[in-house]
């Protein structure tokens, strides 16, 4: 069961609207017409995808390129080990895309980023119609003190934990680390 906290309405997990409270004397109010919205969804390697138009192809078809490359990851066994939240005063979508690209590591990043992951070598693949794929070597660095403090804060999880925890930030393909961005369908 479902319930909407705005109006405390419920809804059986088929989105029919099971009590909604002080209706019972609205006139001409039916409770069959007031259902909740039915979208398409597909789960796509343990991600779970909806389609508010339901005219996009499966994702298995415009996703199969990218399904190959995602396969080593194992998305669909990884559990979330930590989860953080914040309020930002700015666009986060900015944030993550200034993530996604490390040319500017040449810059502002000089002496910190730009030894062990040179935006200079950086490289991205053709596009495909859905997702972009890029590429970043990592060069190992003599261990400063902020991987200290890493080790640190992974010693907090159980052992199990940490394990997934890194897993989800490991080089599949051993010498650099890929990106993937993939868009909504």
């Amino acid at each position: 069961m479902l319930t909407c906290p705005y109006h405390s309405w419920t809804y059986d997990l088929d989105g029919r609207l099971r009590g909604c409270a002080h209706m019972q004397r609205s006139e001409n109010f039916d409770k069959a017409d007031w259902r909740l919205a039915e979208f398409r969804s597909e789960i796509w390697h343990g991600f779970v995808f909806v389609n508010f138009d339901g005219k996009a192809s499966p994702l298995a078809e415009q996703y199969a390129d990218f399904s190959n490359l995602i396969a080593p990851w194992r998305t669909e066994d990884m559990e979330v080990a930590i989860a953080l939240q914040w309020e930002c005063a700015f666009n986060w979508k900015v944030m993550i895309e200034n993530w996604m690209e490390s040319y500017h590591h040449i810059g502002i990043h000089g002496t910190t980023l730009n030894p062990s992951m040179p935006g200079q070598n950086t490289w991205i693949e053709p596009e495909h119609p859905h997702f972009i794929r890029a590429h970043l070597p990592f060069h190992r660095q003599p261990r400063a003190r902020g991987c200290v403090r890493q080790r640190k804060l992974a010693s907090n999880f159980p052992a199990s934990g940490r394990s997934r925890a890194f897993r989800s930030i490991s080089r599949p393909n051993g010498g650099s680390i890929s990106g993937i961005r993939a868009s909504c369908f």
